[in-house]
């Protein structure tokens, strides 16, 4: 059994004892809320009815996400999880807003306070047990796998545990003072859940879209590229994320232009090697040829260097090459993106290029790192 399958059968193993004990829990609290007249135990029963159904779609989105990868996705399905992670989040944020909803119509039009049984304090603090050790279970052994959407399942279970404490500071205050306080303690509650939940459907958001992969398989790839004999320099190292595990990726690498097709292939073969350790299938391995070898062409790079420094919407210039016969100078430049008037300042570079060398047509690529 391969180490992706292994992940998934643990995931939804975790997610169906969420499934058991969220449909023993939210019987007990929908019977005891009703037979006790407490407003926030039977809203705590139909949260766990909604955790419940967000984990059976956990396991079917496990399941089609473990789908290999087919003609209409090339990639497979893994994303498919990452939107099971925002499902749970609008979950969240929707048990939020109707406890809110619930608890100001509670206090606008009072009912009979509820009767802080025995039974009714037991139920609750049998859920505050179960959710505390389900959420920090599944918070743990969802960095374990690298899976966001038990990540959030955890945090969602322990944030859930404080309408229980709600629950249970009411029968306190009630016992003592003879108030009934449950409806605000619930509202408080639930605008730190709508919070979390906001939270989460950012970072849920950002994963489907394509965000930045992560810094420390960037920062391996970018050492691995560094240390390869014959390449001087890489551009365009792009890493696109499919799914926990499955990352994809392309880069140009810079290469003496004398190398020989036979080396380039030794190379390329080497880097592609090194990345599907480091977890990342290259598809691409782009070749760029530079020629900075004569004396001539050495000191019209340093010119251009001299030149780039000057722009901060450049972070550095590479690939360079030089045509003599054709007076063409090519090089290529790594824009600043959080420079807003790039375009405008890469222009002007060009033309200042272009007053130094005016014998020379100037041609300047921009590449992404």
């Amino acid at each position: 059994m391969t180490t992706t399958q292994n992940r998934n059968n643990e995931i939804i193993r975790y997610n169906i004892i969420g499934i058991v004990m969220n449909l023993s829990l939210s019987l007990g609290k929908l019977i005891a809320g009703t037979l006790f007249n407490s407003h926030a135990v039977i809203l705590d029963g139909v949260n766990s009815l909604s955790d419940l159904v967000s984990e059976v779609f956990a396991v079917i989105a496990t399941k089609i996400g473990a789908k290999s990868a087919d003609a209409s996705h090339p990639f497979g399905y893994g994303r498919l999880e990452y939107v099971s992670s925002l499902v749970i989040t609008m979950v969240i944020l929707y048990v939020g807003v109707s406890s809110i909803i619930g608890s100001i119509q509670a206090i606008i039009v009072p009912d009979e306070p509820p009767r802080y049984t025995f039974i009714l304090i037991s139920v609750m603090v049998i859920s505050l047990i179960a959710k505390l050790w389900y959420g920090l279970l599944m918070k743990k052994r969802g960095k374990e796998l690298g899976s966001a959407a038990m990540i959030m399942t955890g945090t969602e279970s322990m944030g859930d545990s404080l309408i229980a404490v709600a629950v249970l500071i009411s029968y306190a205050i009630y016992r003592f003072t003879g108030i009934d306080v449950e409806h605000y303690l619930c509202i408080i509650i639930s605008l730190a859940i709508i919070q979390t939940g906001i939270h989460m459907i950012k970072d849920s958001m950002t994963k489907i879209i394509g965000g930045k992969v992560d810094p420390q398989m960037r920062k391996e790839m970018v050492h691995l590229l560094t240390m390869e004999p014959g390449v001087m320099n890489f551009a365009n190292l792009l890493i696109h994320n499919y799914g926990e595990g499955v990352n994809i990726g392309s880069v140009d690498i810079e290469v003496d232009e004398a190398t020989t097709a036979a080396d380039i292939n030794v190379i390329t073969r080497s880097i592609k090697r090194k990345a599907a350790e480091l977890g990342i299938t290259l598809t691409s391995v782009g070749i760029i040829g530079t020629n900075i070898t004569s004396e001539q062409a050495s000191e019209i790079w340093d010119r251009i260097i001299e030149r780039v420094l000057k722009h901060k919407s450049v972070l550095r210039a590479q690939s360079f090459t030089i045509d003599f016969e054709e007076k063409l100078i090519t090089f290529s430049i790594v824009e600043n993106m959080e420079m807003k008037n790039r375009a405008e300042d890469i222009h002007h570079l060009k033309e200042e290029l272009q007053n130094e060398f005016p014998d020379m047509r100037i041609e300047i690529d921009i590449s992404h790192s």
